[in-house]
């Protein structure tokens, strides 16, 4: 089974491709609310990468900052 932290991140990114911000703020929700349930299964990542590749990508690393931020889903970004 896939840790937590990934499987909201499959999420998310499958939702930007497909444009579906119902589907983003779903997954937000959902992550949250297993956080509050099961606390115990999962813990912090240090060092937790995204990448968005540079070509042969459905949208660049700006616009995927942009919905993010617009979706209410925050990450940390150097």
């Amino acid at each position: 089974m896939r840790p937590p932290e990934t499987i909201s991140s499959v999420f998310i990114s499958v939702s930007i491709t497909q444009g579906h911000n119902g589907t983003r703020v779903q997954s937000r929700d959902g992550f949250a609310r297993f956080m509050r349930r099961y606390p115990s299964l999962s813990r912090a990542v240090v060092g937790n990468y995204y990448a968005i590749a540079r070509n042969e990508s459905l949208l660049d690393f700006e616009t995927y900052k942009a919905v993010m931020a617009s979706s209410g889903v925050g990450f940390p970004h150097g």
